[in-house]
């Protein structure tokens, strides 16, 4: 009977034992589970965010940084800058800490390390009767809407509706009657930023603009889309290819396109 409760009590102890070294071992594993937020500039980031973050800092062996600044007197929200080799995105103070904004800017050094650069050197001869301001206003805007076309395709995909605000500028600028006498060619840029973005206002706006005089700039818009569609450049060669058919098309082929009666 003794050797039986001796038997008994260490099974009991061995029980007591066992469960006591494994527990903390079981409380780690559990705690190692749970995914660590990740923040940029005290804004939470969803998963698949993280992922860029995750691929930008393999890329450059750095870690993404994220400064705060006063970008309001530049009408930006934010930009992004790896040209030291250190992955780092400024955002506006008041109107940039949004997980939208952020992504944005990260996908610009994303896309960097993909193939398609943010601001490559283009050159490219000006006709004389053009105003080198002008012609080089061109080149950034088509390019810059060249790469945001994957910036949007890709933040859609990650969840977002990066469409609201520019929707709301559209809307706000149909209101009044189009004014670009000056320098027609924004206007089509703007309709060909519409037909490769935001679809669901591309129809008013190409009205609003003919109605207001500028059918040119809508045929001109919807010729660029044709050519961007065709093209879909995904690299920093092909963009440029495709900018350079699309201010051929603007500055070169006709003037039709760049002047208003």
């Amino acid at each position: 009977m003794n050797v039986a409760r001796i038997v008994m009590k260490a099974a009991i102890a061995l029980l007591f034992l066992l469960v006591g070294s494994n527990a903390p071992y079981l409380s780690l594993s559990q705690s190692e589970s749970v995914p660590t937020q990740v923040e940029l500039c005290g804004v939470k980031l969803r998963p698949k965010v993280v992922e860029i973050v995750d691929q930008i800092e393999h890329y450059y062996k750095e870690p993404v940084q994220c400064e705060l600044a006063n970008l309001d007197d530049k009408g930006e929200a934010g930009y992004a800058d790896a040209t030291h080799g250190i992955p780092k995105i400024y955002v506006d103070t008041f109107t940039g800490r949004q997980e939208l904004t952020i992504a944005h800017e990260l996908l610009h050094i994303w896309l960097g390390i993909h193939g398609f650069a943010t601001n490559p050197h283009v050159s490219f001869d000006k006709p004389n009767e053009i105003d080198g301001t002008r012609f080089r206003s061109a080149l950034n805007i088509i390019y810059s809407d060249l790469q945001h076309r994957l910036i949007m395709i890709k933040l859609r995909a990650m969840g977002f509706d990066p469409d609201a605000r520019f929707l709301r500028l559209c809307i706000e600028m149909m209101k009044s009657k189009p004014v670009f006498d000056r320098t027609p060619e924004l206007l089509a840029f703007d309709i060909d930023r519409v037909d490769m973005n935001y679809k669901r206002v591309a129809s008013e706006m190409r009205k609003w603009a003919t109605a207001g005089g500028y059918g040119k700039q809508v045929e001109l818009a919807d010729r660029l889309e044709q050519i961007e569609s065709q093209d879909n450049p995904t690299t920093t060669d092909a963009a440029v290819t495709t900018t350079r058919k699309c201010v051929n098309l603007i500055f070169f082929s006709t003037k039709r396109y760049f002047t208003h009666p």
